[in-house]
């Protein structure tokens, strides 16, 4: 018996120690392979037969790959000085795009082929020349007019490139005062900056790209046009004959709601009962005092933008004396409008300019040449979502007071 537990035990330890041993030896292997390369040692050929496409902001490179150990194609360039960048691609695209240069110029760019295991091909030295990049053509196109309490900027924007204006006071000891900045992707670009006294004031204006490059400053001598926001507070409804307004029966959403500063409700809002009345729907409300305009700002139902029945198009009428049985013949057409979705994006689709610019107030501005009214008309042509009723979650009203 004892010999029998003997000869086990004598069987366990040589078992025991080959598994050390073969445990040891994988291990160390493993551990050798860790610091081979997965595919090892081809240094590639350098690119040949390179092309140069040379674009605005931008250069275009194709080209044929050497015949074997290619992974990728690597790009070192500096597109303004003091600042290097990187381009790659993969042997299976044989292009190559650079971009972020700051200015019409010859640069000069390093290219390498690079192999699975980092290895470099030796680098190939070439010249681009890009055109003017697109925040200084944009820069070149840019117009400014004087507006109601501030300015209103327009250019174009050919490619839909990613741009800040920034438009700014100068102050008297020539230096700038708080920056106004806009964010945009428009092709057409058109905004306002307001909030200006009515006097002579020096504004300067500069656009920025994704890439910080950043155009010189224009700067202009304006005088805003004098307005100031009308006081909501006097604002009144009107209930005429012919009105189509029809309170909701469900929530409590009269007129007055949307003369509040509450623009994070949804419920807390100007809204009509749905389906009592089809649209066009107009409805009638006094400001107390007669008002030659300037611009007014509607808020779409939160949480419902570019939906439900928030206005795409409506006209405003306005009237000093307006007839009691409700009938057109003394209201003047005062302006028609139009909602503008900025990304143009399907409906149920947003971007971020959409939210921002929604969540400002859309704005509508009316000519120089309309004439004070005391009573105002609103008449929606048609809603966002298509549907039997309006809603406005805030409305505000500028423009000089006349009596």
């Amino acid at each position: 018996m004892n010999s029998y537990i003997k000869t086990k035990k004598y069987l366990f330890s040589i078992l025991w120690i080959g598994y050390v041993i073969t445990t040891t030896v994988f291990l160390q292997a493993c551990k050798e392979d860790m610091h081979q390369p997965l595919v090892g040692g081809i240094k590639p050929e350098p690119l040949k037969n390179v092309q140069i496409e040379n674009k605005n902001g931008v250069a275009v490179l194709t080209y044929d790959l050497p015949d074997e150990g290619a992974f990728y194609v690597l790009a070192e360039y500096e597109p303004k000085p003091g600042v290097r960048r990187e381009a790659r691609s993969s042997v299976y695209k044989q292009e190559l795009m650079l971009d972020g240069f700051y200015k019409d110029q010859e640069y000069e760019v390093n290219l390498y082929v690079v192999g699975k295991d980092e290895q470099r091909s030796a680098p190939l030295k070439i010249s681009v020349n890009p055109l003017p990049p697109p925040y200084m053509t944009t820069f070149s196109t840019i117009q400014v007019f004087e507006d109601w309490g501030g300015l209103t900027i327009n250019a174009l924007n050919d490619g839909g490139n990613d741009f800040m204006f920034s438009v700014f006071e100068v102050g008297a000891d020539g230096k700038p005062l708080a920056e106004n900045a806009h964010y945009t992707k428009q092709k057409d670009i058109q905004f306002s900056i307001r909030g200006y006294e009515a006097k002579n004031t020096k504004f300067g204006i500069y656009v920025r790209d994704k890439f910080e490059n950043r155009s010189d400053t224009l700067f202009l001598d304006l005088k805003p046009l004098f307005e100031k926001e009308i006081d909501r507070s006097k604002f009144l409804e009107v209930r005429l004959p012919t009105d189509t307004y029809i309170g909701h029966n469900l929530i409590n959403t009269p007129m007055h709601r949307m003369w509040n500063d509450d623009i994070t409700n949804r419920d807390n809002l100007f809204l009509t009962l749905p389906n009592a009345s089809p649209i066009p729907q107009w409805f009638t409300f006094d400001m107390s005092k007669k008002v030659k305009l300037s611009r007014m700002r509607i808020w779409h139902r939160n949480t419902f933008f570019f939906e439900g029945g928030n206005l795409k198009r409506f006209e405003l009428y306005g009237s000093n004396d307006p007839a009691a049985d409700g009938s057109w013949e003394s209201w003047n057409l005062i302006g028609s409008f139009e909602s503008k979705k900025p990304s143009g994006l399907p409906r149920g689709q947003l971007s971020n300019e959409d939210n921002e610019y929604i969540r400002a107030g859309e704005e509508f501005v009316f000519g120089l040449d309309n004439q004070p009214y005391r009573y105002l008309r609103l008449k929606t042509l048609e809603v966002w979502g298509g549907v039997q009723y309006i809603s406005i979650q805030m409305m505000k009203v500028w423009g000089e007071e006349v009596e």
